[in-house]
């Protein structure tokens, strides 16, 4: 019955190391799908010419964007900023989104591309700390799940 119990918390453990694990993942996905946003609405206002409400209104129905929670939003500086990013880098998207709204068609591109690119950088840093932690998490878990079996015994 001790194995068992042991067996139990070792498994636990691992468990909660890969929950931990795939909520780093989660972060990478919001971030990800966030700049795949920011990339489309740049395409389509450099080759539809529409404005950003009803662009915003069309990519509300696309189901690949359905987590982001902008439905809704009839301006760009209405988007919500993933809370995965950094405070400092989700001033800066909020702030450049603002800014954007006042610009002419091109500058508008140019701008969503410089957003885009800077949640890029930050979306492969969370995806290389989420490829570790899927490797670490677990172990982690694992192994702290056997220390408490050790004590307990």
């Amino acid at each position: 019955m001790a194995f068992l119990g042991a067996a139990l918390l070792v498994l636990t453990g691992w468990g909660c190391g890969m929950a931990a694990a795939l909520r780093q993942q989660e972060r990478w996905l919001q971030i990800h799908t966030f700049v795949r946003l920011l990339t489309r609405l740049r395409a389509e206002i450099s080759y539809r010419a529409l404005p950003a409400g009803e662009l915003l209104r069309e990519l509300e129905k696309d189901p690949s964007f359905s987590g982001l929670g902008f439905a809704g939003c009839v301006r760009l500086e209405e988007l919500p900023v993933p809370d995965a990013l950094a405070p400092s880098l989700q001033a800066e998207v909020h702030t450049g989104l603002a800014a954007l709204s006042l610009l002419p068609r091109e500058e508008v591109c140019r701008g969503l591309e410089r957003l885009s690119a800077l949640c890029e950088e930050a979306a492969a840093e969370c995806l290389a700390k989420a490829n570790a932690c899927k490797t670490l998490y677990p172990r982690l878990g694992a192994c702290l799940g056997a220390a408490a079996a050790v004590l307990l015994l």
